[in-house]
Protein backbone atom coordinates (compact mmCIF):
# COMPACT_ATOMS: atom_id res chain seq x y z
CA UNK A 1 0.00 0.00 0.00
CA UNK A 2 2.75 2.45 0.95
CA UNK A 3 4.60 1.66 -2.27
CA UNK A 4 1.45 2.35 -4.34
CA UNK A 5 0.90 5.69 -2.60
CA UNK A 6 4.53 6.65 -3.19
CA UNK A 7 4.29 5.71 -6.88
CA UNK A 8 1.10 7.71 -7.30
CA UNK A 9 2.78 10.70 -5.74
CA UNK A 10 5.69 10.45 -8.19
CA UNK A 11 3.33 10.22 -11.16
CA UNK A 12 1.45 13.25 -9.90
CA UNK A 13 4.65 15.27 -9.58
CA UNK A 14 5.72 14.21 -13.06
CA UNK A 15 2.37 15.29 -14.47
CA UNK A 16 2.67 18.67 -12.75
CA UNK A 17 6.18 19.06 -14.20
CA UNK A 18 4.75 18.66 -17.70
CA UNK A 19 2.16 21.40 -17.29
CA UNK A 20 2.84 24.27 -19.72
CA UNK A 21 4.42 27.38 -18.22
CA UNK A 22 2.08 30.32 -17.91
CA UNK A 23 2.26 32.56 -21.01
CA UNK A 24 3.54 36.10 -20.91
CA UNK A 25 0.12 37.42 -21.93
CA UNK A 26 -1.62 35.59 -19.08
CA UNK A 27 1.00 36.75 -16.55
CA UNK A 28 0.64 40.37 -17.67
CA UNK A 29 -3.16 40.16 -17.56
CA UNK A 30 -2.91 38.97 -13.96
CA UNK A 31 -0.45 41.77 -13.23
CA UNK A 32 -2.82 44.34 -14.77
CA UNK A 33 -5.66 42.99 -12.62
CA UNK A 34 -3.49 43.27 -9.49
CA UNK A 35 -2.76 46.96 -10.09
CA UNK A 36 -5.57 48.89 -8.39
CA UNK A 37 -6.62 52.43 -7.50
CA UNK A 38 -5.11 53.68 -4.23
CA UNK A 39 -5.85 56.73 -2.07
CA UNK A 40 -4.07 58.47 0.77
CA UNK A 41 -4.89 61.60 2.74
CA UNK A 42 -3.93 63.92 -0.15
CA UNK A 43 -4.32 62.13 -3.48
CA UNK A 44 -5.99 59.34 -5.37
CA UNK A 45 -3.75 57.25 -7.64
CA UNK A 46 -5.43 55.67 -10.65
CA UNK A 47 -3.11 53.03 -12.07
CA UNK A 48 -3.25 51.01 -15.24
CA UNK A 49 -1.02 48.45 -16.97
CA UNK A 50 -1.45 47.68 -20.67
CA UNK A 51 0.62 45.80 -23.25
CA UNK A 52 0.71 45.48 -27.01
CA UNK A 53 -1.03 42.41 -28.45
CA UNK A 54 1.68 41.67 -31.03
CA UNK A 55 4.52 42.75 -28.72
CA UNK A 56 3.43 41.78 -25.22
CA UNK A 57 6.93 42.38 -23.87
CA UNK A 58 6.23 46.09 -24.48
CA UNK A 59 4.46 47.22 -21.33
CA UNK A 60 2.93 50.62 -20.49
CA UNK A 61 2.37 51.66 -16.89
CA UNK A 62 0.15 54.74 -16.44
CA UNK A 63 -0.59 56.52 -13.16
CA UNK A 64 -2.92 59.52 -12.82
CA UNK A 65 -2.55 61.43 -9.57
CA UNK A 66 -5.75 63.29 -8.60
CA UNK A 67 -5.51 65.93 -5.87
CA UNK A 68 -8.33 65.53 -3.33
CA UNK A 69 -8.06 69.24 -2.54
CA UNK A 70 -8.74 70.78 -5.97
CA UNK A 71 -9.23 67.78 -8.30
CA UNK A 72 -6.19 68.63 -10.44
CA UNK A 73 -4.72 65.71 -12.31
CA UNK A 74 -1.17 64.80 -13.24
CA UNK A 75 -0.40 61.88 -15.53
CA UNK A 76 2.84 59.86 -15.50
CA UNK A 77 3.44 57.20 -18.14
CA UNK A 78 6.24 54.65 -18.40
CA UNK A 79 6.90 52.57 -21.52
CA UNK A 80 9.29 49.68 -21.04
CA UNK A 81 10.46 46.51 -22.71
CA UNK A 82 10.27 44.05 -19.84
CA UNK A 83 13.30 42.27 -21.30
CA UNK A 84 15.35 45.30 -20.21
CA UNK A 85 14.48 44.73 -16.54
CA UNK A 86 16.49 42.52 -14.20
CA UNK A 87 14.26 40.12 -12.30
CA UNK A 88 16.84 40.04 -9.49
CA UNK A 89 16.41 43.79 -9.06
CA UNK A 90 12.64 43.65 -8.52
CA UNK A 91 12.14 44.74 -4.92
CA UNK A 92 9.57 45.93 -2.41
CA UNK A 93 9.52 49.64 -1.57
CA UNK A 94 8.12 50.81 1.76
CA UNK A 95 7.97 54.18 3.44
CA UNK A 96 5.66 56.11 5.77
CA UNK A 97 3.81 57.47 2.73
CA UNK A 98 3.58 54.52 0.32
CA UNK A 99 3.97 50.83 -0.43
CA UNK A 100 5.20 49.70 -3.81
CA UNK A 101 7.17 47.31 -6.01
CA UNK A 102 10.05 48.68 -8.08
CA UNK A 103 11.60 47.19 -11.22
CA UNK A 104 15.09 48.28 -12.30
CA UNK A 105 16.90 47.88 -15.63
CA UNK A 106 20.04 45.83 -16.14
CA UNK A 107 23.23 47.83 -15.55
CA UNK A 108 21.03 50.79 -14.55
CA UNK A 109 20.59 51.69 -18.23
CA UNK A 110 18.09 54.49 -18.79
CA UNK A 111 15.88 52.34 -20.99
CA UNK A 112 12.40 53.26 -19.68
CA UNK A 113 10.59 55.91 -21.71
CA UNK A 114 8.95 58.43 -19.38
CA UNK A 115 6.15 60.94 -20.10
CA UNK A 116 4.67 63.58 -17.84
CA UNK A 117 1.26 64.91 -18.90
CA UNK A 118 1.93 63.56 -22.38
CA UNK A 119 5.29 65.26 -22.76
CA UNK A 120 8.34 63.00 -23.05
CA UNK A 121 10.97 63.53 -20.38
CA UNK A 122 14.35 61.90 -19.88
CA UNK A 123 14.54 58.12 -19.97
CA UNK A 124 14.55 56.39 -16.57
CA UNK A 125 16.20 53.26 -15.16
CA UNK A 126 13.37 52.33 -12.77
CA UNK A 127 9.59 52.29 -12.43
CA UNK A 128 7.58 51.87 -9.22
CA UNK A 129 4.05 50.44 -9.00
CA UNK A 130 2.05 51.55 -5.97
CA UNK A 131 0.46 48.79 -3.87
CA UNK A 132 -2.59 48.68 -1.62
CA UNK A 133 -1.16 46.48 1.15
CA UNK A 134 1.44 43.78 1.83
CA UNK A 135 -0.62 41.06 0.14
CA UNK A 136 -0.95 43.22 -2.96
CA UNK A 137 2.82 43.78 -2.86
CA UNK A 138 3.43 40.02 -2.75
CA UNK A 139 1.26 39.40 -5.81
CA UNK A 140 2.72 42.23 -7.91
CA UNK A 141 6.32 41.34 -6.98
CA UNK A 142 5.77 37.67 -7.91
CA UNK A 143 4.06 38.44 -11.22
CA UNK A 144 6.67 41.01 -12.26
CA UNK A 145 9.50 38.57 -11.54
CA UNK A 146 7.72 35.89 -13.60
CA UNK A 147 7.02 38.22 -16.51
CA UNK A 148 10.61 39.38 -17.09
CA UNK A 149 12.21 36.09 -18.33
CA UNK A 150 9.06 35.32 -20.36
CA UNK A 151 9.34 38.75 -21.99
CA UNK A 152 13.04 38.24 -22.70
CA UNK A 153 12.41 34.92 -24.48
CA UNK A 154 9.57 36.35 -26.55
CA UNK A 155 11.54 39.47 -27.44
CA UNK A 156 14.43 37.39 -28.82
CA UNK A 157 11.97 35.38 -30.94
CA UNK A 158 10.54 38.62 -32.35
CA UNK A 159 13.70 39.16 -34.41
CA UNK A 160 12.77 36.64 -37.07
CA UNK A 161 15.88 36.32 -39.21
CA UNK A 162 18.57 33.81 -40.12
CA UNK A 163 21.53 34.96 -38.06
CA UNK A 164 23.94 33.04 -40.33
CA UNK A 165 22.88 34.81 -43.55
CA UNK A 166 24.88 38.03 -44.05
CA UNK A 167 22.79 39.36 -47.01
CA UNK A 168 19.62 38.80 -44.97
CA UNK A 169 21.08 40.62 -41.97
CA UNK A 170 22.19 43.54 -44.14
CA UNK A 171 18.76 43.76 -45.75
CA UNK A 172 17.10 43.74 -42.31
CA UNK A 173 19.40 46.52 -41.07
CA UNK A 174 18.70 48.65 -44.15
CA UNK A 175 14.97 48.35 -43.45
CA UNK A 176 15.14 48.99 -39.71
CA UNK A 177 17.51 51.98 -39.73
CA UNK A 178 15.16 54.76 -40.75
CA UNK A 179 13.89 58.26 -39.96
CA UNK A 180 13.71 59.18 -36.27
CA UNK A 181 12.28 62.38 -34.77
CA UNK A 182 13.67 63.68 -31.48
CA UNK A 183 11.86 66.81 -30.36
CA UNK A 184 12.06 69.37 -33.14
CA UNK A 185 14.89 67.51 -34.93
CA UNK A 186 14.40 64.86 -37.63
CA UNK A 187 17.13 62.41 -38.52
CA UNK A 188 16.47 61.00 -41.98
CA UNK A 189 18.63 57.88 -41.97
CA UNK A 190 19.37 55.51 -44.85
CA UNK A 191 21.63 52.47 -44.69
CA UNK A 192 22.44 50.80 -48.00
CA UNK A 193 24.78 48.12 -49.27
CA UNK A 194 27.46 49.09 -51.77
CA UNK A 195 29.56 46.78 -53.98
CA UNK A 196 29.86 43.96 -51.40
CA UNK A 197 27.68 42.62 -48.59
CA UNK A 198 30.06 44.03 -45.97
CA UNK A 199 30.44 47.50 -47.53
CA UNK A 200 27.89 49.96 -46.23
CA UNK A 201 26.85 53.56 -46.79
CA UNK A 202 25.06 55.28 -43.92
CA UNK A 203 23.51 58.63 -44.83
CA UNK A 204 22.04 60.87 -42.14
CA UNK A 205 20.22 64.06 -43.01
CA UNK A 206 19.66 66.16 -39.89
CA UNK A 207 16.73 68.56 -40.27
CA UNK A 208 16.16 71.41 -37.82
CA UNK A 209 14.17 74.62 -37.97
CA UNK A 210 17.41 76.42 -38.88
CA UNK A 211 18.27 74.20 -41.84
CA UNK A 212 19.77 70.81 -42.52
CA UNK A 213 23.04 68.99 -43.05
CA UNK A 214 23.80 65.66 -44.72
CA UNK A 215 26.50 63.28 -43.54
CA UNK A 216 27.71 60.14 -45.29
CA UNK A 217 29.66 57.34 -43.64
CA UNK A 218 31.26 54.60 -45.76
CA UNK A 219 32.57 51.58 -43.88
CA UNK A 220 32.93 47.82 -43.85
CA UNK A 221 31.04 45.80 -41.27
CA UNK A 222 34.23 43.74 -40.98
CA UNK A 223 36.06 46.75 -39.52
CA UNK A 224 33.64 47.09 -36.61
CA UNK A 225 34.11 45.37 -33.24
CA UNK A 226 31.03 43.45 -32.17
CA UNK A 227 31.69 43.97 -28.44
CA UNK A 228 31.75 47.74 -29.03
CA UNK A 229 28.29 47.90 -30.58
CA UNK A 230 26.29 49.54 -27.80
CA UNK A 231 23.30 51.77 -27.30
CA UNK A 232 22.95 54.59 -24.87
CA UNK A 233 20.19 56.93 -23.84
CA UNK A 234 20.84 60.59 -23.22
CA UNK A 235 17.81 62.68 -22.30
CA UNK A 236 15.17 61.72 -24.86
CA UNK A 237 17.67 60.44 -27.44
CA UNK A 238 18.38 56.75 -28.06
CA UNK A 239 21.70 56.41 -29.84
CA UNK A 240 23.36 53.25 -31.15
CA UNK A 241 27.13 53.44 -31.62
CA UNK A 242 29.64 51.05 -33.19
CA UNK A 243 33.40 51.45 -32.84
CA UNK A 244 36.07 50.10 -35.15
CA UNK A 245 38.60 47.45 -34.16
CA UNK A 246 41.45 48.93 -32.11
CA UNK A 247 39.76 52.32 -32.62
CA UNK A 248 41.35 52.61 -36.06
CA UNK A 249 39.94 55.52 -38.07
CA UNK A 250 38.58 53.44 -40.95
CA UNK A 251 35.26 55.18 -41.62
CA UNK A 252 35.16 57.55 -44.58
CA UNK A 253 33.17 60.68 -43.75
CA UNK A 254 31.61 63.36 -45.93
CA UNK A 255 29.50 66.29 -44.80
CA UNK A 256 27.47 68.25 -47.35
CA UNK A 257 29.59 66.67 -50.13
CA UNK A 258 32.89 67.76 -48.56
CA UNK A 259 35.30 65.13 -47.32
CA UNK A 260 36.03 65.20 -43.60
CA UNK A 261 38.62 63.39 -41.51
CA UNK A 262 38.30 59.62 -41.21
CA UNK A 263 36.55 58.49 -38.03
CA UNK A 264 36.63 55.45 -35.72
CA UNK A 265 32.91 55.11 -34.95
CA UNK A 266 29.46 55.39 -36.44
CA UNK A 267 26.26 56.39 -34.66
CA UNK A 268 22.60 56.51 -35.59
CA UNK A 269 19.35 57.26 -33.85
CA UNK A 270 16.73 54.73 -32.80
CA UNK A 271 13.06 55.23 -32.05
CA UNK A 272 13.28 53.65 -28.59
CA UNK A 273 15.46 51.28 -26.51
CA UNK A 274 13.64 48.25 -27.90
CA UNK A 275 14.49 49.35 -31.44
CA UNK A 276 18.12 49.91 -30.40
CA UNK A 277 18.35 46.49 -28.77
CA UNK A 278 17.12 44.67 -31.89
CA UNK A 279 19.47 46.59 -34.20
CA UNK A 280 22.35 46.00 -31.80
CA UNK A 281 21.64 42.25 -31.81
CA UNK A 282 21.55 42.01 -35.60
CA UNK A 283 24.59 44.22 -36.10
CA UNK A 284 26.61 42.10 -33.67
CA UNK A 285 25.61 38.97 -35.58
CA UNK A 286 26.56 40.53 -38.95
CA UNK A 287 30.10 41.60 -38.00
CA UNK A 288 31.77 38.14 -37.70
CA UNK A 289 30.05 37.03 -40.92
CA UNK A 290 31.43 40.13 -42.65
CA UNK A 291 34.90 39.22 -41.38
CA UNK A 292 34.64 35.80 -42.99
CA UNK A 293 33.39 37.36 -46.22
CA UNK A 294 36.23 39.89 -46.41
CA UNK A 295 38.81 37.20 -45.71
CA UNK A 296 37.77 35.47 -48.92
CA UNK A 297 38.36 38.49 -51.17
CA UNK A 298 41.89 39.34 -49.95
CA UNK A 299 44.33 38.07 -52.55
CA UNK A 300 47.55 36.53 -51.22
CA UNK A 301 50.35 36.37 -53.84
CA UNK A 302 51.49 32.97 -55.04
CA UNK A 303 55.05 33.98 -55.88
CA UNK A 304 57.57 36.77 -55.41
CA UNK A 305 57.09 37.99 -58.98
CA UNK A 306 53.32 38.16 -58.47
CA UNK A 307 53.82 40.06 -55.19
CA UNK A 308 56.09 42.61 -56.88
CA UNK A 309 53.53 43.06 -59.66
CA UNK A 310 50.69 43.62 -57.19
CA UNK A 311 52.77 46.11 -55.19
CA UNK A 312 53.61 47.98 -58.36
CA UNK A 313 49.93 48.26 -59.32
CA UNK A 314 48.66 49.19 -55.84
CA UNK A 315 51.33 51.79 -55.07
CA UNK A 316 49.91 54.59 -57.20
CA UNK A 317 48.92 58.26 -57.25
CA UNK A 318 46.63 59.45 -54.45
CA UNK A 319 44.72 62.73 -54.46
CA UNK A 320 43.13 64.41 -51.44
CA UNK A 321 41.70 67.87 -50.90
CA UNK A 322 45.12 68.94 -49.60
CA UNK A 323 47.54 67.58 -52.21
CA UNK A 324 48.37 65.03 -54.86
CA UNK A 325 50.92 62.31 -54.17
CA UNK A 326 52.36 60.60 -57.23
CA UNK A 327 53.90 57.24 -56.29
CA UNK A 328 55.94 54.76 -58.33
CA UNK A 329 57.20 51.48 -56.86
CA UNK A 330 59.94 49.67 -58.74
CA UNK A 331 62.35 46.81 -58.30
CA UNK A 332 62.16 43.46 -56.61
CA UNK A 333 63.47 42.68 -53.11
CA UNK A 334 65.81 45.64 -53.55
CA UNK A 335 63.13 48.25 -54.09
CA UNK A 336 62.80 51.93 -54.83
CA UNK A 337 59.81 54.21 -54.45
CA UNK A 338 59.52 57.70 -55.89
CA UNK A 339 56.98 60.03 -54.31
CA UNK A 340 56.13 63.36 -55.95
CA UNK A 341 54.10 65.70 -53.73
CA UNK A 342 52.20 68.47 -55.51
CA UNK A 343 50.61 71.16 -53.39
CA UNK A 344 49.26 74.61 -54.19
CA UNK A 345 52.54 76.45 -53.67
CA UNK A 346 55.28 73.81 -53.88
CA UNK A 347 56.34 70.51 -55.40
CA UNK A 348 58.72 68.04 -53.78
CA UNK A 349 60.24 64.75 -54.84
CA UNK A 350 61.28 61.99 -52.46
CA UNK A 351 63.19 58.86 -53.46
CA UNK A 352 63.30 55.89 -51.10
CA UNK A 353 65.61 52.89 -51.47
CA UNK A 354 65.23 49.83 -49.25
CA UNK A 355 65.34 46.07 -49.09
CA UNK A 356 61.90 44.55 -48.50
CA UNK A 357 63.60 41.84 -46.42
CA UNK A 358 64.68 44.50 -43.91
CA UNK A 359 61.04 45.31 -43.05
CA UNK A 360 59.10 43.58 -40.27
CA UNK A 361 55.86 41.92 -41.48
CA UNK A 362 54.48 42.24 -37.92
CA UNK A 363 54.89 46.00 -38.06
CA UNK A 364 52.61 46.77 -41.01
CA UNK A 365 49.66 48.95 -40.07
CA UNK A 366 47.22 51.47 -41.42
CA UNK A 367 47.94 55.02 -40.33
CA UNK A 368 45.28 57.71 -40.70
CA UNK A 369 46.20 61.39 -40.70
CA UNK A 370 43.06 63.46 -41.13
CA UNK A 371 41.83 62.76 -44.66
CA UNK A 372 44.95 60.81 -45.69
CA UNK A 373 45.58 57.06 -45.39
CA UNK A 374 48.99 55.41 -45.28
CA UNK A 375 50.23 51.85 -45.07
CA UNK A 376 53.29 52.04 -42.88
CA UNK A 377 55.87 49.28 -42.62
CA UNK A 378 58.64 49.57 -40.05
CA UNK A 379 62.04 47.91 -40.30
CA UNK A 380 62.96 44.96 -38.10
CA UNK A 381 64.35 46.17 -34.75
CA UNK A 382 63.64 49.71 -36.00
CA UNK A 383 66.94 49.74 -37.87
CA UNK A 384 67.37 52.89 -39.95
CA UNK A 385 67.88 51.03 -43.22
CA UNK A 386 65.68 53.14 -45.55
CA UNK A 387 67.66 55.60 -47.67
CA UNK A 388 65.82 58.90 -48.25
CA UNK A 389 66.54 61.52 -50.90
CA UNK A 390 64.65 64.81 -51.08
CA UNK A 391 64.90 66.68 -54.37
CA UNK A 392 68.12 64.80 -55.07
CA UNK A 393 69.74 65.54 -51.70
CA UNK A 394 70.47 62.78 -49.18
CA UNK A 395 68.42 63.03 -45.98
CA UNK A 396 68.67 61.15 -42.70
CA UNK A 397 68.06 57.43 -43.01
CA UNK A 398 64.63 56.24 -41.82
CA UNK A 399 63.24 53.15 -40.10
CA UNK A 400 59.94 52.97 -41.99
CA UNK A 401 58.33 53.05 -45.42
CA UNK A 402 55.08 54.99 -45.72
CA UNK A 403 52.80 54.35 -48.72
CA UNK A 404 49.80 56.61 -49.37
CA UNK A 405 46.63 54.68 -50.27
CA UNK A 406 43.44 56.08 -51.84
CA UNK A 407 40.99 54.10 -49.70
CA UNK A 408 40.55 51.42 -47.05
CA UNK A 409 40.00 48.67 -49.62
CA UNK A 410 43.39 49.28 -51.28
CA UNK A 411 44.99 49.20 -47.84
CA UNK A 412 43.21 45.92 -47.09
CA UNK A 413 44.83 44.31 -50.15
CA UNK A 414 48.22 46.00 -49.82
CA UNK A 415 48.90 44.71 -46.30
CA UNK A 416 49.02 40.97 -47.16
CA UNK A 417 50.98 41.72 -50.35
CA UNK A 418 53.67 43.55 -48.38
CA UNK A 419 53.70 40.82 -45.76
CA UNK A 420 54.25 38.12 -48.37
CA UNK A 421 57.02 40.04 -50.14
CA UNK A 422 58.84 40.81 -46.89
CA UNK A 423 58.95 37.15 -45.85
CA UNK A 424 60.06 35.99 -49.30
CA UNK A 425 62.81 38.61 -49.56
CA UNK A 426 64.71 37.52 -46.48
CA UNK A 427 67.95 36.00 -47.73
CA UNK A 428 71.38 35.21 -46.43
CA UNK A 429 74.24 37.33 -47.78
CA UNK A 430 77.28 35.38 -48.94
CA UNK A 431 80.59 36.88 -47.71
CA UNK A 432 83.22 38.22 -50.07
CA UNK A 433 86.97 38.15 -49.60
CA UNK A 434 89.51 40.79 -48.62
CA UNK A 435 90.23 41.57 -52.28
CA UNK A 436 86.63 42.78 -52.55
CA UNK A 437 86.74 44.61 -49.21
CA UNK A 438 89.83 46.76 -49.88
CA UNK A 439 88.43 48.69 -52.91
CA UNK A 440 84.92 48.74 -51.38
CA UNK A 441 86.14 50.86 -48.47
CA UNK A 442 87.81 53.27 -50.88
CA UNK A 443 84.60 53.79 -52.87
CA UNK A 444 82.87 56.10 -50.41
CA UNK A 445 83.70 59.38 -52.13
CA UNK A 446 80.17 59.93 -53.49
CA UNK A 447 78.64 60.10 -50.03
CA UNK A 448 81.72 61.26 -48.12
CA UNK A 449 83.75 63.47 -50.49
CA UNK A 450 86.09 64.65 -47.72
CA UNK A 451 86.93 61.19 -46.37
CA UNK A 452 89.39 58.59 -47.63
CA UNK A 453 89.59 55.02 -46.26
CA UNK A 454 92.51 52.72 -46.97
CA UNK A 455 92.57 49.11 -45.74
CA UNK A 456 95.89 47.32 -45.99
CA UNK A 457 97.65 44.21 -44.77
CA UNK A 458 100.26 44.81 -42.07
CA UNK A 459 102.38 41.98 -43.45
CA UNK A 460 102.78 40.96 -47.06
CA UNK A 461 100.37 38.18 -47.98
CA UNK A 462 98.75 38.11 -44.53
CA UNK A 463 94.99 38.57 -44.13
CA UNK A 464 94.76 38.44 -40.33
CA UNK A 465 96.64 41.57 -39.35
CA UNK A 466 95.25 44.71 -40.96
CA UNK A 467 95.48 48.47 -40.79
CA UNK A 468 92.83 51.04 -41.62
CA UNK A 469 93.82 54.63 -42.41
CA UNK A 470 91.03 57.26 -42.47
CA UNK A 471 91.88 60.76 -43.73
CA UNK A 472 89.32 63.51 -43.23
CA UNK A 473 90.01 66.75 -45.10
CA UNK A 474 88.45 70.15 -44.48
CA UNK A 475 89.67 73.24 -42.68
CA UNK A 476 92.10 70.90 -40.98
CA UNK A 477 93.16 67.47 -42.11
CA UNK A 478 92.74 64.66 -39.56
CA UNK A 479 94.41 61.28 -39.99
CA UNK A 480 93.28 58.22 -37.99
CA UNK A 481 95.05 54.88 -38.08
CA UNK A 482 93.77 51.54 -36.70
CA UNK A 483 96.12 48.55 -36.41
CA UNK A 484 94.46 45.30 -35.37
CA UNK A 485 94.52 41.53 -35.49
CA UNK A 486 91.31 39.91 -36.71
CA UNK A 487 91.69 37.09 -34.16
CA UNK A 488 91.05 39.69 -31.40
CA UNK A 489 87.72 40.78 -32.85
CA UNK A 490 84.21 39.53 -31.94
CA UNK A 491 82.55 38.26 -35.15
CA UNK A 492 79.13 37.98 -33.47
CA UNK A 493 79.09 41.65 -32.50
CA UNK A 494 79.96 43.19 -35.88
CA UNK A 495 77.01 45.40 -36.78
CA UNK A 496 75.72 48.34 -38.79
CA UNK A 497 75.29 51.68 -37.07
CA UNK A 498 73.30 54.45 -38.80
CA UNK A 499 73.46 58.01 -37.52
CA UNK A 500 71.69 60.67 -39.57
CA UNK A 501 73.09 60.38 -43.09
CA UNK A 502 76.09 58.27 -42.12
CA UNK A 503 76.27 54.47 -42.39
CA UNK A 504 79.04 52.78 -40.43
CA UNK A 505 80.12 49.24 -39.65
CA UNK A 506 81.43 48.70 -36.14
CA UNK A 507 83.75 45.78 -35.39
CA UNK A 508 84.40 45.46 -31.62
CA UNK A 509 87.05 43.40 -29.90
CA UNK A 510 86.16 40.28 -27.92
CA UNK A 511 85.02 41.22 -24.42
CA UNK A 512 85.57 44.88 -25.42
CA UNK A 513 89.24 44.72 -24.53
CA UNK A 514 91.25 47.68 -25.80
CA UNK A 515 93.49 45.67 -28.13
CA UNK A 516 93.41 47.96 -31.19
CA UNK A 517 96.33 50.34 -31.72
CA UNK A 518 94.81 53.71 -32.56
CA UNK A 519 96.65 56.80 -33.76
CA UNK A 520 95.02 60.18 -34.23
CA UNK A 521 97.39 62.54 -36.00
CA UNK A 522 100.19 60.16 -34.96
CA UNK A 523 99.24 60.34 -31.25
CA UNK A 524 98.97 56.71 -29.98
CA UNK A 525 96.30 55.10 -27.78
CA UNK A 526 94.26 51.87 -27.50
CA UNK A 527 90.58 51.39 -28.38
CA UNK A 528 88.10 48.49 -28.33
CA UNK A 529 86.65 48.72 -31.86
CA UNK A 530 87.29 49.59 -35.49
CA UNK A 531 84.77 51.73 -37.42
CA UNK A 532 84.35 51.53 -41.21
CA UNK A 533 82.33 53.96 -43.33
CA UNK A 534 79.97 52.47 -45.95
CA UNK A 535 78.29 54.01 -48.99
CA UNK A 536 74.88 52.61 -48.11
CA UNK A 537 72.93 49.84 -46.37
CA UNK A 538 73.42 47.09 -49.02
CA UNK A 539 77.18 47.71 -49.02
CA UNK A 540 77.28 47.83 -45.22
CA UNK A 541 75.47 44.46 -44.94
CA UNK A 542 78.00 42.92 -47.36
CA UNK A 543 80.91 44.39 -45.37
CA UNK A 544 79.49 42.93 -42.14
CA UNK A 545 79.24 39.39 -43.56
CA UNK A 546 82.72 39.65 -45.14
CA UNK A 547 84.33 40.83 -41.88
CA UNK A 548 82.58 38.07 -39.91
CA UNK A 549 83.99 35.44 -42.30
CA UNK A 550 87.50 36.96 -42.17
CA UNK A 551 87.49 37.03 -38.36
CA UNK A 552 86.37 33.37 -38.15
CA UNK A 553 89.16 32.30 -40.52
CA UNK A 554 91.76 34.02 -38.38
CA UNK A 555 90.76 32.43 -35.05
Amino acid sequence: MIQRIFLAALLCCAAIGKLPAQSLEKTLKNLADAVVEISDDKNTYRQQITFEADKPYRLTYRMITVSQKDGKEKEERYEVNLADLDKNLVRRVTSSKMLGVAGKTRNSLNAIKFFEDGIQKNYQDELTIRCKDSENMDVIEKLLREAIPLAEAQWEKSVQIDFKDLPALVKWLSQEIKTVAVGDVRYVQTLSKESRDDLMLLEIKTETKNGSKTEQFRFSLADLMEQRVLYKISGDKVLLTADTRMNKKMIHVRENDAQKNYDNSIAFYCTDPDDAKRIMLVLRKAIPLANESVGKIIKTPGSKSEAFGLLKSNVKAVTTSKREAGQVFDGTCTATMRVTLSEEKKNQQYDYAFDLGDLDEREIELSVKGQELFMEAKTAHKNKYVRVMKDGVLQNYSNEVSIAVPDIETARQLGPQLEYAIKECRQKIAPKDIEWLIPQLINIKDDHPFVTQELARQQAGGNCKLSLRITTSGKKEVVELYEFALKDMDAGKIEINVSGKTVEVEMPTARKEKLVNYYKDAKPSYVDKVVFLATGIPEAKQIVETLKALVERCK
